[in-house]
């Protein structure tokens, strides 16, 4: 069975970003593999396409969302760190950013680290920075917290200038950060 989630107008109003594990041909067939990747489709349903091509299991695609500009959009997934269709170290979620038109994927947090999980990333209103959740340790570092205490990190939009905004440490997590208006 496939599914079709996670909907999201671009700036301009003439596309929608959606997740899908429908098979990459555009079929409602699902693959064996039941991976989720995202999806592009015009306003009026015609031309869906994919973005993300990951076809491994494990190598999931999912909660996009569009740059104010609509050149880019950022994302979770469990995908490899080099690009390959094959799942991260142990599954671990990374936010990634890709081109509108499928090229230029990038990881933007690099962790491999057993729950150290990062993902419901959102855009700044200026496209210079990307918000996120994150159960990795405060220090940055490519472990996870020890509580496993999800927080909402600030980066910028290529990825560097990572820092924590929340910062529990007791098990009580944060989640889908966004930017006020």
């Amino acid at each position: 069975m496939t599914g079709n989630f996670d909907p999201q107008w671009s700036p301009d109003g003439t596309r929608v970003l959606f997740t899908s594990s429908r098979a990459l041909d555009g079929t409602d067939t699902a693959p064996l593999s039941l991976v989720s990747n995202l999806w592009q489709v015009n306003a009026d349903g015609a031309s869906p396409r994919p973005l993300t091509n990951s076809t491994a299991s494990g190598t999931d695609n999912f909660s996009g969302h569009w740059s104010p500009d609509g050149s880019k959009i950022v994302f979770a997934s469990t995908r490899k760190l080099d690009g390959t269709d094959a799942a991260n170290v142990n599954g671990t979620t990374n936010v990634w950013r890709v081109n509108s038109d499928g090229t230029g994927l990038t990881p933007l947090t690099r962790v491999t680290a057993t729950q150290a999980d990062s993902g419901a990333p959102q855009w700044s209103h200026d496209g210079t920075k990307v918000v996120f959740v994150s159960s990795r340790n405060l220090d940055g570092t490519d472990s996870r917290d020890p509580n496993v205490t999800f927080n909402i990190w600030l980066m910028n939009a290529d990825g560097t200038g990572l820092i924590p905004i929340t910062t529990s440490t007791s098990g009580a997590a944060s989640a889908f950060p966004a930017f006020g208006p």
